[in-house]
């Protein structure tokens, strides 16, 4: 399941009021900050309207953030795509 939320305990990298993205394992419980940077860094500005693929591997999200990726230079609203495996190994990694 792929949600947004402005809550700051969800995960230990998020600490802001702003919108993030969160995957939740349905099977397990564990929930994961998708709207994050590769080394795990919360996204600094607004991510919303995520969308889970049909076979619960890759999410989709918007966001305004501009520390989720370098290339990313204006606080214009970009579409990510994370891989759901990498964002659980590097979860566990914490």
């Amino acid at each position: 399941m792929a949600f947004d939320s402005i809550a700051i305990n969800l995960d230990p990298a998020d600490s802001d009021s702003s919108v993030d993205v969160y995957v939740k394992d349905l099977v397990t419980g564990d929930i994961v900050l998708a709207s994050a940077s590769d080394s795990g860094v919360a996204g600094n500005s607004f991510s919303d309207r995520p969308f889970l693929s049909a076979d619960g591997g890759t999410v989709a999200f918007g966001s305004q953030s501009t520390n989720l990726s370098p290339a990313d230079t204006d606080t214009l609203s970009d579409i990510y795509v994370k891989d759901l495996r990498r964002l659980r190994q590097r979860s566990r990694r914490r």
